[in-house]
């Protein structure tokens, strides 16, 4: 089954999008420790994103909002990068836009946010 190459091409692919997910998370912790003066709290919130542990609020926040809107189709890991590792397959084609299109725009939305916050602090 190694060499079906419908399937090697599939697992490229997904690591291909898993690599720019992380992309993404590297975009968002590179601007916490620029932003954020304590670099105590920079850490805590580059373990908590790193390792995922988001989704237990993202799963809260997805019941408050499904009870709220009347709605069960509401997933708000969907659209955040760390919690798109898991759910990213190119072979099932479960999530392969989203997670592009997801990425890119945290990658670009975040590096421009470094780039405004670091050039506003005064770098000695």
């Amino acid at each position: 089954q190694l060499t079906d190459d419908g399937k090697i091409g599939a697992a490229i692919m997904t690591i291909l999008l898993k690599w720019l997910r992380s992309l993404a998370i590297a975009a968002i912790l590179l601007v916490v420790p620029n932003g954020v003066k304590n670099k105590v709290l920079a850490t805590v919130i580059g373990v908590i994103l790193g390792t995922g542990t988001m989704s237990l609020a993202y799963m809260g926040l997805n019941t408050a909002i499904s009870n709220i809107l009347h709605t069960q189709s509401f997933d708000l890991g969907m659209y955040m990068p760390d919690a798109l590792f898991n759910s990213v397959n190119v072979g099932a084609n479960v999530a392969v836009i989203n997670a592009i299109v997801v990425s890119l725009v945290f990658i670009v939305l975040f590096m421009a946010l470094t780039v405004k916050v670091f050039k506003s602090r005064d770098v000695k």
